[in-house]
């Protein structure tokens, strides 16, 4: 796939890039299939037995069927217009159909119905505003999203009303982008089914406020790089809380919504947990880090790791563990020279990405550099 970000590497740009891997110019495929004209025919003569007229040949278009319930498949397809939007969305919400997936698809805003058995999206990039709504019928909705690209805001909302499961794996939700799920099943009185987040970053804001969060949920090798609300969340039994990253926290509101995190956590009787993370992400003690080398090193322009974590206002574990998953990513959030204990980070930097001056961030990593040089 070619949507997700990375250097520059043995093609010579996107087009050729999409015409080895794909096998055409362009990664995506325009959506223009009329859903009654089109579709509809090879499910009759699928399931009925007809013999209906298709003058139409199915491309990137898969049709299943398990017993007597179709499922459809979409490939490689591109549903940023309202014409392609509302052409799709007769599949979705039609209650014929069984289950839905779409691999390798690009999307504008839009809410997508969840057949009765479920839907599928796989290595698929959302461009604008998506959410989900379960029509009143009987069925299981399974919902799973896997390998996936946010690039704007992903709503859960009160949608899901009935019993379900969603299911959100490898997926990445970018700066611009804010995972939704403020009053998330709130009113809801019947059981719970279960809410499964794994190995997922997110580098925009996460909103639980006052969410209830369904028992035998798993939030699991999950990093969060800026605010995350969880005031007034509830959290049902049995939850699982694993291997949770939280970058530096920059500025007050970051850090008053890892507080939040943690208080819901009390507040739900996962004291344990409650604890843990308070430990590793709480304030900093600045007494681990000699004052008077502090300030001879900040006045110099560069500081250790430790020094660093204190000009940040973080715990030094916190720092490590954000440089751990940079690694993993091919990153540096906060820029920096030289290799473990022997790296520095320049102050004029640092003082920027506390302002969360991004763009100055860039424009001094390029100055410090230089200034590694003339050392």
């Amino acid at each position: 796939m070619t949507h997700f970000f990375k250097p520059r590497g043995i093609f010579l740009d996107r087009v050729e890039e999409s015409r080895v891997i794909n096998g055409r110019d362009k990664e995506y495929v325009t959506y223009d299939y009329d859903f009654e004209k089109d579709i509809l025919p090879y499910l009759l003569n699928m399931f009925y037995n007809k013999r209906r007229k298709t003058p139409r040949k199915l491309e990137n278009i898969e049709i299943l069927r398990r017993n007597q319930a179709p499922i459809i498949v979409f490939r490689d397809f591109e549903f940023m217009d309202e014409v392609a939007l509302n052409k799709i969305f007769a599949v979705t919400s039609n209650s014929g159909i069984a289950i839905t997936i779409f691999i390798n698809c690009r999307f504008g805003g839009t809410v997508i119905d969840v057949p009765a058995f479920g839907i599928g999206l796989y290595d698929c990039v959302f461009e604008d505003c998506i959410e989900f709504c379960i029509p009143i019928t009987d069925g299981l909705h399974h919902a799973e999203i896997r390998n996936c690209t946010f690039n704007s805001e992903f709503h859960l909302g009160g949608g899901f009303d009935q019993d379900h499961t969603l299911i959100i794996t490898d997926c990445i939700f970018n700066e611009n982008s804010t995972f939704k799920a403020d009053y998330y099943r709130s009113n809801v009185r019947d059981k719970f089914e279960k809410l499964e987040i794994r190995n997922c970053i997110f580098k925009g804001d996460v909103n639980f406020y006052h969410a209830a969060i369904p028992e035998y949920s798993v939030f699991e090798f999950l990093t969060f790089y800026k605010e995350v609300n969880f005031n007034e969340a509830k959290i049902g039994k049995n939850v699982i809380f694993k291997n949770l990253c939280f970058a530096p926290f920059s500025n007050k509101v970051t850090k008053d919504g890892f507080k939040s995190f943690v208080k819901a956590l009390n507040d739900s009787g996962y004291k344990k947990e409650a604890k843990y993370y308070e430990t590793q992400y709480g304030d900093t003690e600045a007494k681990k880090v000699d004052k008077t080398e502090y300030d001879i090193a900040v006045e110099s322009g560069w500081l250790n790791i430790k020094q660093a974590a204190l000009f940040l206002g973080v715990k030094y574990s916190s720092l490590l563990d954000m440089r751990k998953d940079d690694k993993i990513l091919g990153v540096q959030r906060i820029p920096y020279v030289g290799e473990g204990k022997n790296s520095r980070y320049y102050v004029p930097l640092l003082q920027a990405y506390k302002n969360k001056d991004m763009k100055k961030v860039a424009e001094l990593e390029k100055e410090m550099h230089q200034k590694e040089k003339e050392i």
